[in-house]
């Protein structure tokens, strides 16, 4: 079955290696999926709130590596704009100025964050739930690592 995989900053922070964010026995797994869903044809998005958020997390990267990791995060988010990366660019804000989108994040958010659910993850569900509703013939999951609120964001998790 074809599947929409939303990358979440956890994901996308191991694909990049980012130093204190990944997982290193884990990482030949991530990277496994990865190439076996660009493989396979899959659907990668890259949510507008995991670039802010992995953004944030490069920023804060003490350990000598900060301006490799900029360079590369920058680099590769112009690739993905520019459609030359297995996954592409999402959940930007769009309409005259963007406010309607917004105005929509908050609204969700605030029901979503007494149970934990931060603005970035809130992002994510949003753009899970527009493809959910514009391909349903079609899985559509969060992909993401250490989020309890995030689990059961997969349309068809038996596949």
């Amino acid at each position: 079955m074809r599947t929409i995989h939303i990358i979440d900053t956890t994901v996308y922070l191991e694909i990049l290696k980012v130093p204190k964010h990944i997982d290193e026995n884990r990482y030949p797994q991530t990277i496994s999926q990865f190439e076996e869903f660009c493989n396979r044809g899959d659907t990668l998005l890259l949510p507008f709130g995991t670039i802010a958020e992995a953004g944030n997390h490069i920023a804060d990267a003490v350990d000598g590596r900060r301006y490799g990791l900029i360079k590369k995060f920058v680099e590769d988010i112009i690739k993905a704009i520019r459609d030359e990366t297995p996954y592409k660019v999402c959940g930007i804000p769009k309409g005259s100025t963007g406010l309607e989108d917004i105005q929509r994040w908050i609204i969700q958010y605030k029901n979503l964050a007494v149970s934990g659910v931060g603005m970035v993850d809130t992002m994510c569900i949003d753009v899970f739930n527009k493809m959910r509703l514009t391909f349903p013939n079609t899985r559509v999951r969060i992909w993401h690592y250490n989020h309890r609120h995030l689990e059961g964001y997969d349309t068809h998790p038996e596949c």
